[in-house]
């Protein structure tokens, strides 16, 4: 279920439990210990790839085609995978839909079609605009990114906040001189076009 966190003012995506069935063993020489099994490893996969949205790494993609066309049809199945993630399903919405164009036929498409609607609109619109070739964009930042998944006007208004006056690494609002300095740099990033209100 996701949620967002009071104290810090992210969103925090989570699986629920996790239980035996979402483990299986594994080893690498003499190491013995337990590795997520699917549909939870699929689901956590693309999750995480999309965790930094909208910069995505193309490793993490890659990766994500192979687990699926490793295991789709034997240990992951779609319906599975929707019913274990639940809530938690339509954040792994973008990293599938770009799997899938990095390489068609990895993902179901009524799977893909059901998470879409699921996912706010600005999700769905940056998602649509992504170019693979561009997916790292690690010094590009934009408003439209800081709301993605913002549905409620709250949740908007408290980020906008959190912006202008930042929080320092334990969640305190940082003092005034601090603050300025940030704001400050931030500034500068949006007059250098290295800040924008809409990502590329």
């Amino acid at each position: 279920m996701d949620e967002l966190d009071k104290d810090t003012e992210v969103l925090v995506v989570g699986f629920g439990p996790v239980g035996e069935r979402d483990a299986q063993p594994w080893s690498a020489g003499n190491a013995r210990t337990n590795a997520l099994a699917q549909p939870l490893l699929t689901g956590f996969l693309a999750v995480h790839t999309t965790s930094h949205l909208p910069t995505v790494h193309l490793i993490g993609l890659v990766e994500l085609v192979l687990v699926i066309r490793r295991d789709v049809g034997r240990t992951l199945v779609w319906d599975a995978f929707l019913e274990r993630l639940n809530a938690a399903a339509p954040f792994a919405y973008p990293a599938l839909d770009l799997a899938e164009r990095l390489a068609p036929g990895t993902v179901d498409a009524e799977v893909l079609g059901g998470l879409q609607a699921r996912v706010p609109e600005r999700v769905r619109r940056l998602v649509e605009r992504m170019a693979l070739a561009a997916t790292q964009q690690l010094y590009r930042r934009s408003v439209e990114s800081m709301f993605l998944w913002s549905a409620k006007r709250r949740q908007r208004m408290t980020w906008f906040l959190t912006w202008l006056w930042p929080r320092d690494h334990d969640g305190a609002r940082l003092p005034a001189r601090d603050a300025l300095r940030v704001i400050g740099h931030r500034i500068r990033r949006l007059l250098t076009g290295r800040f924008s209100w809409r990502h590329p």
